[in-house]
């Protein structure tokens, strides 16, 4: 097996499988709070972040090691990458990232070996030493746990698919109410143009009345002053008769 890596046991497949399949379940709640556009706390990005450089650093102790089959390796570094385009979108930084792999060329990355190589593989260790047969046996059980934990990697994805695709409908939804109250609100600012032009039309209609009737009241005063200034020069003439008439009618009563 693996060389220890860290106080609390050493570097497994089954392990590192065992904490892919953790980390799945920090990023489905990851995903959940952000289908709701909710703040994601600290601690589970932090969470998230550490268990990939975790992973990274197991998966390359155990290509170093060797003691892992190709299979094996290959099926965590696939688990590893599918994570990692996961939390990616999701604005975790991966700060530490898996190197290359110099040795696949054309896999990709079974889980599950056929019976066939089964078989081959019993071949092969049958002329060998008891510890390559355990060795074997081992990377057979480590396979059928990461073959179920490539099911509920699956389930979990199509899990994390569904609820973009729910939260890409809902903004469809929102886009399509928006983009109708927009429209509702340019024929609105339509109609209110069309009643502030009526508007000023007929302003401009009672300006033009306004002057009218100012020009018909001007005519009307001056009407009015010539006609005050007959009635006085008409008023003075008639007292001067009245007073003649009156002074006539003393004189002739006084010689009587």
């Amino acid at each position: 097996m693996a060389p220890p890596s860290s106080s609390s046991g050493p570097v497994t497949a089954a392990r590192l499988s065992h904490l892919s399949s953790t980390t799945l379940s920090s990023v489905l709640d990851l995903t959940r709070l952000s289908s709701l556009s909710l703040p994601s706390p600290p601690n589970l990005t932090h969470t998230i972040q550490r268990n990939l450089s975790t992973l990274a650093r197991g998966i390359e102790e155990l290509e170093d090691a060797g003691t892992e089959s190709k299979e094996v390796v290959e099926g965590l570094r696939a688990q590893w990458e599918r994570i990692r385009g996961l939390v990616e979108p999701l604005g975790v930084e991966v700060t530490e990232r898996l190197r290359e792999d110099a040795s696949a060329k054309g896999k990709t990355g079974r889980l599950v070996e056929t019976d066939e190589e089964e078989g081959d593989d019993l071949v092969a260790v049958s002329g060998s030493s008891p510890h390559v047969a355990i060795s074997v046996q081992d990377d057979r059980r480590d396979l059928a746990q990461m073959e179920e934990d490539e099911e509920e990697m699956d389930r979990a994805n199509q899990e994390v698919m569904q609820m973009q695709k729910r939260m890409i409908e809902d903004q469809d939804t929102q886009l399509d109410s928006l983009s109708s109250a927009i429209s509702r609100q340019h024929a609105l600012s339509l109609r209110v143009a069309e009643e502030l032009e009526l508007h000023s039309s007929l302003l401009d209609d009672t300006d033009s009345a306004l002057d009218r009737t100012e020009s018909n009241l001007r005519r009307a005063s001056g009407r009015l002053d010539q006609f005050t200034r007959r009635a006085r020069n008409t008023g003075s003439t008639g007292l001067i008769v009245a007073l003649i008439i009156l002074l006539v009618i003393l004189i002739v009563i006084f010689k009587l």
